[in-house]
């Protein structure tokens, strides 16, 4: 009897290993999947940008962020830009869209310079859905509204504060060095 009982307990015991291993496994695997789809999952942002060196100058810049490629990217401007007669809706990028964004790729598009009265620049904004798919079938959909006074304040840092500015920012100063030594001479 002695060892009915001890084949009883060693059973359950088992039991109730395999089914803590069985949860720990099912949590693994809900892991592994999860960790699988954020590795091909894009994230397309939309964000206002100017230029290191010409700051009165303001971009639209749209990213894919995300390790994963974007598929049929489309975009639907909501408030659009009142300047100059320029607008997002008629330019070819914002109708068509975008069939296949690769990750970190990034794309710039002129919006206006600061010059002059920029009093109704800086009160201004624009507004635009970004809509795209992953490559697992996934829709996504992101909206943003971007206000131009988030960059009015934006200045030139001299030297400039990234290494490609500050080569472009020396190799001025060298050659305006040797005019001025040819001029002299």
């Amino acid at each position: 009897m002695n060892s009915d009982a001890i084949t009883l307990v060693f059973s359950g015991l088992v039991t109730l290993s395999t089914i803590c291993y069985v949860a720990l496994t099912w949590k693994l695997v809900k892991e592994t999947r999860i960790m699988r789809k954020h590795q091909v999952e894009p994230y397309i942002i939309a964000y206002l940008d100017v230029l290191e060196a010409l700051p009165t100058i303001v971009y639209l810049k749209i990213k894919n962020i995300g390790p994963g490629v974007a598929l049929n990217t489309r975009f639907t401007i909501n408030k659009d830009i009142n300047f100059k007669s320029r607008s997002l809706k008629k330019l070819p990028y914002f109708i068509e869209g975008v069939d296949y964004f690769p990750p970190q790729h990034e794309d710039a598009h002129f919006l206006f310079s600061f010059q002059g009265d920029t009093r109704l620049q800086i009160q201004e904004s624009i507004s635009l859905k970004i809509s795209y798919q992953s490559i697992l079938g996934e829709i996504k959909e992101h909206e943003y509204t971007l206000k131009f006074g988030e960059v009015s304040h934006f200045g030139k840092v001299t030297p400039p504060g990234t290494y490609i500015g500050l080569i472009s920012y020396w190799l001025e100063r060298i050659e305006k060095r040797l005019e001025k030594q040819q001029n002299e001479a």
